[in-house]
Formats: structure tokens, C-alpha cells, sequence
């Protein structure tokens, strides 16, 4: 997001707030994920109690999805 995002909203004539907000907007949780919520979900799949995940998707997208 912070890397491509800026580039995408000037090419559509608005802000990066504004981008952001449109996403958040569109989300279940209404804002975008924080980097710490993330990060959890890496510190779980790394640990001990993660050791059970084999193979499966974990989508990290506050409920933008489509689907």
C-alpha cells in the first residue's frame, strides 16, 4: 500500500488519504489493517502454537474480500 498506492490514486485524480479511506470504507472492520495485526499472524504461524498450520491460506485483509 505504501509503496504502490500513492502512484495508483494520482493516476485516478485523488489523494493517498482518500485511497486509503475508499479501501477502509470498503473493508467489514472499516479501517485497514495495522502492521502489528499482521505481524501477529506471523509470529503465530513461526511458533510453537502455529506448528499445526500446514498448507493453508490465511487471508489478512480486514474483510475486503469479494468472496
Amino acid at each position: 500500500m505504501r509503496n504502490d498506492a500513492p502512484a495508483a490514486a494520482e493516476a485516478m485524480g485523488m489523494t493517498y488519504e482518500a485511497l486509503k479511506e475508499m479501501f477502509a470504507e470498503g473493508s467489514a472492520i472499516k479501517r485497514l489493517n495495522l502492521v502489528d495485526e499482521v505481524a501477529a499472524v506471523a509470529v503465530l504461524l513461526a511458533s510453537d502454537a502455529g506448528a499445526g498450520i500446514t498448507g493453508g491460506t490465511i487471508s489478512i485483509y480486514g474483510g475486503t474480500a469479494t468472496y
